[in-house]
């Protein structure tokens, strides 16, 4: 009775309008075409471990570090060598190292027996020399034993003329010599300025052996050939003796 004293012709449609509404959600529910639901008809979170079927999915479908990593490969081939870099820069010096432990002293070697001296050799040296001046000409003389000998002579020669030259030769000698040469030497004494004296030095070198007994050893300086006067002082002999003239 009290359904049918309500029932009006609006509660008859809106009844109708729910049964139709719920018939087509139903409808939808069981009726969806093929490949009609995509990621926007899904909700978050509606995709379950159980809803995914095993196998379907890739790395690249999860986060960093939710894959364990795999046992570790085999190593790969060596790459070729690569070129050579620049020298690096020297390093610092370092620190002197600990000293060095002192080595062995060696053993002293024996001394050895000194042996008796040779003979002396030929080496006696005789001289002269003979100051005083002497004009135009002049002679040194030296005895010696015999022997060979090594001789080297000079004389000092002067002269103050303004006008004219001279010039002086000398002769070195032996009165017994047995081998060897004669020595010999030239001066020219020029014009001198008014108040001055030239000089010249006269030298002579040579090498001779004295015969047996003994000689003299002459140095002879003569003007042979100008007008000048020229004065002859200073002379002076040496000689050595020596073993053997080669």
């Amino acid at each position: 009775m009290w359904i049918r004293k309500h029932l009006t012709f609006a509660n008859v449609v809106a009844c109708l309008a729910l049964f139709v509404a719920l018939g087509g959600a139903s409808y939808a529910a069981t009726q969806l075409p093929k490949n009609s639901v995509g990621t926007k008809q899904l909700k978050k979170n509606a995709v379950t471990s159980v809803k995914v079927k095993n196998g379907s999915l890739r790395s690249a479908d999860f986060k960093s570090g939710q894959i364990p990593a795999g046992s570790r490969g085999k190593p790969g081939e060596s790459g070729p060598q690569g070129l050579q870099g620049p020298p690096g820069q020297p390093g610092p010096l370092g620190q002197p190292g600990p000293p060095g432990q002192p080595g062995l002293q060696g053993e002293q070697g024996v001394d050895g027996v000194e042996g008796d001296p040779g003979p002396r050799g030929p080496s006696e040296a005789y001289s002269t020399y003979d100051s005083s001046p002497v004009v135009d000409e002049k002679t040194a003389t030296l005895p010696v034993p015999a022997g060979s000998y090594v001789v080297n002579a000079s004389m000092l020669v002067a002269a103050e003329d303004t006008a004219d030259p001279a010039n002086v030769l000398c002769f070195l000698a032996t009165t017994n010599i047995a081998a060897g040469n004669v020595g010999d030497a030239m001066v020219t004494i020029s014009p001198a300025t008014a108040g001055h004296v030239e000089y010249r030095q006269a030298t002579a070198h040579t090498a001779f052996t004295v015969g047996p007994g003994g000689g003299t050893i002459n140095f002879y300086c003569e003007r042979f050939e100008g007008d000048a006067e020229p004065t002859l002082s200073r002379a002076r002999i040496v000689a050595t003796q020596v073993e053997t003239l080669h």
